[in-house]
């Protein structure tokens, strides 16, 4: 999975400020952008994996998502 550079991590930030400001639910908005990150991740995995089982593209997927998990906060931690 590509990591975000720092400059799209401020970009993402001052996105939520503005959906804050406009009134949407922040939370709303970050569900549904996980569903679609996980989504595609799990369509990826099985293009590149054809032949694995769903157990085996679930376990894939869980290792990618807890990897990129530690890189996201790093990265927050540093803004």
């Amino acid at each position: 999975m590509r990591f975000p550079s720092k400059q799209k991590i401020i970009q993402i930030k001052k996105d939520i400020e503005r959906i804050k400001k406009v009134g949407a639910d922040p939370l709303k908005i970050a569900g549904e952008l996980i569903d679609f990150t996980v989504k595609i991740q799990l369509e990826n995995l099985r293009i590149k994996h054809p032949e694995a089982s769903k157990e085996e593209l679930l376990k894939m997927l869980r290792e990618k998502l807890t990897e990129t998990k530690g890189k996201w906060k790093i990265a927050l931690k540093d803004l």
